[in-house]
């Protein structure tokens, strides 16, 4: 372990990656860029951290900042329950922590949205302590470099690989986790061919050495997802259209939709309508297969609950779910 952890920092110093946040030890910065990148890839995210903290540049501006206008920041990440912890954390922070994020692992982990992986990474990175920071490309790294045959999505299995970096926990730990985050991202590639010729690791790499790189690391899921059939109805008065914001507990909370039923409608249930076609969205836990529908009015009607706006306020106002954007561009391009 010593001379992996000493392979990888010296690597890391030569190769990491030059991106926007490594430019900063400001913790707030660091804890915005990895949540973003929790199930996003780095590209995407460049551009989403640089208008988030362009527009809330400290923790008591987004514990502070309105619901709306946060989601509105968000929109296009998915998975908002991320920002929605964020912005719990931010209000606790700012009122127990004076505005900044507690500085070890332990505090760090009892603040909403954050586990494991991002209290290891935001405790090593911003504030030098020595602790590892394991997600599925350092499980992926691991069971290649010990020939770990057993299913990493197994808790037990991530604690085994947890407890073999924790046998060398280096002064530049913060090094160490950014080079794994690297290697995993740019190397040790999960999907696509491993590119172990250029990786620094190869000559400590059991799977490497017995040519098996490719059947390393075990996954086994055992979930499958549930499919719901919903139909969108998208109510249109002139240039508006009626919006409905869901509610403040489970999936897309506090964000804005179009009328949506459950089921699947013909087109022959609405006479009158405009069929704007099938669209499948993927959640983690499910699917949504839709199928949309315009409905013209001939005047505007008021509806519990929901809201008539002008269709251009769709992109700089409302905070629309990506799982409606198939939809939301049919009308934008039918309507302007």
């Amino acid at each position: 372990m010593n001379k992996i952890s000493t392979i990888l920092t010296s690597w890391y110093q030569e190769n990491k990656r030059e991106l926007p946040w490594r430019e900063t030890k400001n913790p707030y910065y660091i804890w915005v860029s990895e949540i973003m990148l929790q199930q996003t890839r780095v590209e995407a995210v460049i551009s989403y951290y640089q208008r988030f903290i362009t527009t809330l540049p400290s923790i008591n501006d987004l514990a502070n900042c309105e619901d709306d206008i946060v989601m509105k920041l968000w929109e296009g990440l998915g998975y908002y329950s991320r920002v929605r912890n964020m912005k719990k954390a931010a209000i606790i922070c700012r009122d127990q922590y004076n505005g900044s994020l507690p500085t070890t692992y332990q505090e760090l982990i009892m603040l909403p949205g954050i586990g494991d992986y991002t209290a290891g990474a935001i405790a090593s990175i911003a504030f030098n302590e020595r602790i590892c920071a394991v997600d599925g490309n350092v499980l992926r790294i691991y069971a290649r470099l010990f020939l770990i045959e057993k299913n990493i999505l197994q808790e037990k299995t991530k604690k085994e690989i947890k407890s073999i970096m924790s046998e060398d926990l280096s002064e530049s730990m913060s090094d160490m986790n950014q080079a794994l985050m690297d290697i995993g991202a740019t190397i040790c590639l999960g999907n696509g061919k491993p590119k172990c010729q250029i990786c620094p690791l190869s000559s400590q790499c059991e799977a490497f050495k017995e040519n098996r790189v490719e059947e390393l690391p075990i996954r086994i899921k055992n979930t499958i997802k549930k499919k719901e059939k919903l139909t969108i109805v998208i109510h249109q008065y002139k240039n508006q259209v009626l919006l409905h914001k869901r509610q403040e507990k489970g999936l897309l909370a506090g964000l804005y939709e179009f009328e949506t039923l459950e089921g699947h409608y013909s087109k022959h249930d609405y006479p009158i309508s405009k069929y704007l076609g099938n669209y499948q969205h993927i959640f983690s836990h499910k699917i949504w297969d839709m199928k949309g529908f315009l409905l013209p009015s001939k005047e505007r009607f008021e509806k519990e609950n929901y809201i008539w706006v002008d269709i251009n306020d769709l992109e700089d106002i409302y905070s629309i779910p990506t799982a409606f954007h198939f939809f939301k561009k049919k009308i934008e391009n039918n309507l302007l």
